[in-house]
């Protein structure tokens, strides 16, 4: 009964681990890439279903327009940086937690 239980704290301890160890890089480490890539999975998500609700509502004659989600896409990657250096330089002026 023993080394089951130190076998599932084992495997717990090892998750913990990895949570911590991808929490300090994708919001520490790499905060850049990782506000660049979901704000252009956001704006390409964002855009995905609004083309689904339009073509629903007969707005749109083709159900996905891969042109505009392109765009969308590399506007939310374009636009990724400035919002980081934006809220790192408000952080500054206006310091405490979020």
């Amino acid at each position: 009964m023993f080394k089951r239980w130190s076998i599932l704290t084992s495997m717990f301890r090892k998750k913990t681990n990895l949570v911590q160890d991808y929490k300090h890089h994708a919001f520490g480490k790499y905060l850049l890439f990782t506000n660049i890539t979901s704000s252009g999975a956001t704006m390409f998500f964002g855009d995905l279903l609004q083309q689904e609700l339009e073509y629903q509502q007969g707005k749109l004659s083709k159900r996905y327009d891969y042109g505009r989600l392109g765009r969308m896409l590399f506007i939310g990657l374009a636009v990724g940086p400035l919002h980081h250096y934006f809220y790192i330089n408000l952080n500054k002026y206006i310091p405490g937690e979020p």
